[in-house]
């Protein structure tokens, strides 16, 4: 009896010890082929986000050689009130400091507000906030944008058709956005957004404000994403806390399409979803970047900007993937696009301009 007792008791341990074996073996197969879906989604994701700032920059491009008026400083905006055409260099650097802290000052003043009202649960003052600046670009800028493009390209058309398209065009987009309407609609007029944004900073920020403004901001997106108290970082961790999402104005995501019913039930179907989540404002200024860098009429070095601007995007994407939490996506693109963009300013464009006097060819 002991004997086979024994025999028994070894066999319930054989088998006890291949049942682990295999589930070992499921855990293993299980974790290689969600490391794969990882790699796999998240590549499909990167695409997604690089296309529409890809095409956000390739359009900012094409309005600015073919609009003439958006690539002349006509006018300082009221936040830069310091001229640059003055001349002495040194005070020339001096305004353009003060012009660009100016601008921060009102960029951080603006998002330490919105997590104020969102700290307080002030969500009705924020849709209407929102809504209103949403609006105004839709009807107001895209006045200003259709009059400055019929004047470029000499098209005659009368003011009451004009109304009623650009009315109906932001009456759409406020739908789009704000309720119900394809997932794709709602990123076109993201990408709108974002264009006529970065084409009015391109025009009314003077030349070297423009690049001061763009190494501040590197700075600040880094303090306001990666500090333990900064507003970005609090404000989306407090949406996290609420299991709320970010108003649909604010980000672009690169989700699957999907139609929602109301604006609830899209808040409520972005937090079921996966996908890469850029800024609306990191979207803008990649376009002032590469609308400032193609006022150098060089198309090698815009196309290394638009360049850099992606790769740094792609690198941002993996480093998101990898560290799984919120990161400040302009300072490696930024970064990287302003050593490109200077470095060929001031060195490949002079050797390229050397050897086409010399004749020499490559």
């Amino acid at each position: 009896m002991a004997t086979i007792e024994r025999t028994s008791f070894n066999e319930i341990e054989f088998c006890s010890q291949s049942i682990n074996c295999l589930n070992e073996g499921s855990k293993q197969k299980n974790n290689i082929l969600e490391e794969q879906n990882r790699l796999k989604y998240g590549a499909f994701h990167v695409i997604n986000i690089c296309t529409p700032v890809c095409i956000t920059m390739v359009l900012i491009v094409l309005v600015l050689k073919t609009v003439p008026s958006y690539s002349s400083t006509s006018m300082n905006l009221l936040y830069t009130p310091f001229s640059e055409n003055v001349s002495s260099t040194m005070r020339r650097t001096t305004n353009s400091l003060l012009n660009a802290s100016i601008f921060i000052s009102i960029i951080i003043f603006t998002t330490s507000a919105l997590l104020l009202l969102y700290s307080f649960n002030c969500y009705r003052f924020i849709i209407c906030w929102l809504t209103f600046t949403t609006f105004m670009v839709l009807t107001f800028f895209t006045v200003t944008f259709a009059s400055e493009t019929f004047l470029s390209l000499n098209f005659p058309i009368d003011s009451l058709t004009v109304s009623m398209c650009i009315w109906n065009f932001g009456i759409m987009g406020m739908i789009a956005i704000y309720w119900k309407a394809a997932l794709k609609i709602q990123q076109i007029y993201l990408i709108y957004i974002s264009v006529l944004m970065a084409l009015t900073f391109v025009k009314h920020l003077p030349e070297w404000t423009g690049w001061f403004v763009l190494i501040v901001l590197v700075v600040w997106d880094i303090l306001a994403v990666l500090a333990p108290n900064g507003p970005l970082r609090l404000f989306v961790e407090t949406a996290k806390q609420r299991n709320d999402s970010v108003p649909p104005a604010l980000i672009y995501a690169s989700f699957v399409d999907t139609i929602a019913e109301d604006l609830q039930e899209s808040f409520q179907s972005d937090k079921n979803r996966k996908g890469i989540k850029l800024g609306l404002g990191d979207f803008i200024f990649y376009g002032v970047f590469v609308g400032k860098a193609s006022m150098s009429e060089d198309c090698f070095i815009i196309l290394s900007c638009m360049l850099a601007i992606l790769i740094g995007l792609s690198i941002t994407s993996v480093l998101l993937t990898v560290y799984n939490r919120i990161l400040p996506a302009l300072p490696i693109s930024i970064t990287f696009g302003l050593l490109i963009y200077f470095s060929s300013e001031l060195f490949v464009r002079k050797f390229l301009i050397n050897f086409a006097q010399k004749q020499i060819f490559i």
